[in-house]
């Protein structure tokens, strides 16, 4: 394990996204949550007005079915953490581990390097696929735009890889 000290701190969140193509920014002051209820608990879910499967909205995308992640603003975190616990819910709080990056008039670019339908990021969808190898999480914006949620450490490799292939 001594040897494990000397590795070097790889902190993606770090990584530049200015004057990347397509203009990508890295969204900052965002809480994330990753909120799980069991399966018998849809209803307490759906009270809480989270999206079902393949759906976005700003704040919430369905990851998969009783799977969720939430977006808010850091300011937030202890009120949506007490919500989600007070409908039955489990939330682990994922900021730290994640970055979310925006990028403008992406969906084409997108589409064509992971092989989605465009149809598949338009705005209000959610989609999890992987890009340069990395799993990533995307979601459709306005006018063609497409958030990318992937983790930490991969931020570097991410971007090289944008900037390459664009």
């Amino acid at each position: 394990m001594a040897e494990l000290a000397s590795w070097p701190v790889i902190d993606g969140g770090t990584v530049s996204w200015d004057g990347a193509a397509l203009g990508a920014r890295r969204c900052e002051g965002l809480g994330l949550l990753r909120v799980k209820f069991l399966a018998g608990d849809a209803e307490r879910a759906m009270a809480l007005g989270l999206p079902g499967c393949g759906v976005a909205s700003e704040r919430a995308l369905c990851m998969a079915p009783s799977d969720w992640l939430l977006i808010h603003p850091e300011g937030e975190h202890a009120a949506v953490t007490a919500r989600v616990q007070a409908a039955g819910g489990y939330a682990v709080d994922l900021s730290d581990a994640l970055v979310v990056v925006d990028l403008d008039d992406a969906a084409a670019a997108i589409s064509r390097l992971t092989g989605l339908e465009s149809a598949r990021l338009a705005q209000g969808r959610a989609a999890r696929t992987k890009l340069a190898g990395i799993a990533v999480v995307l979601t459709g914006l306005k006018e063609e735009g497409v958030r990318m949620i992937f983790d930490r450490s991969y931020a570097h490799h991410l971007r090289r890889y944008w900037d390459a292939m664009l």
